[in-house]
């Protein structure tokens, strides 16, 4: 299963359900949830806070985060979320609008302490891309997580 968080107007989560994947689209905007209901009655559209995802641990193969508005921390907040639906070999895709350097960036990076919580360690980074926007593109990073193996909850 794969599932997008901050779905927005359901560009990704309308290309994986025309390619035949079993998406699932998070969005808190009730305006895009209706949106995407109406425009892609095939994809079921969930409003939820993506720190309470009503899904079974270890259910998800893919989970796609959008950069979502307001919340710029929004992978750090939800990574213990991802961490019990993520299934044994379930990759995280970060796709968030930047500026200047993405290396180390710890507001995007669930890797990085967060308040009294030390979750360290626990994520791996796959890959890591920039594109940088010209005038008609905005610039893009997009990272690829996953759980280290020692590190997965039994």
């Amino acid at each position: 299963m794969t599932v997008e968080i901050g779905a927005g107007t359901g560009v990704i989560c309308g290309a994986l359900f025309r390619a035949r994947c079993d998406v699932i689209a998070f969005e808190l905007c009730t305006d895009s949830v209706g949106h995407i209901r109406r425009s892609l009655p095939g994809v079921d559209c969930v409003q939820a806070h993506p720190r309470e995802l009503p899904l079974r641990p270890e259910a998800v193969d893919l989970v796609i985060v959008n950069e979502m508005s307001g919340a710029r921390d929004s992978l750090r907040s939800i990574r213990d979320e991802l961490r019990r639906v993520l299934s044994a070999q379930g990759l995280v895709v970060q796709v968030a609008r930047i500026e200047g350097d993405i290396e180390g960036d710890d507001e995007t990076d669930p890797t990085s302490e967060s308040g009294d919580d030390d979750d360290s360690g626990v994520w791996e980074l796959v890959e890591s891309h920039r594109f940088d926007g010209d005038g008609t593109y905005v610039a893009l990073a997009i990272r690829i997580w996953r759980v280290r193996d020692e590190m997965r909850r039994t």
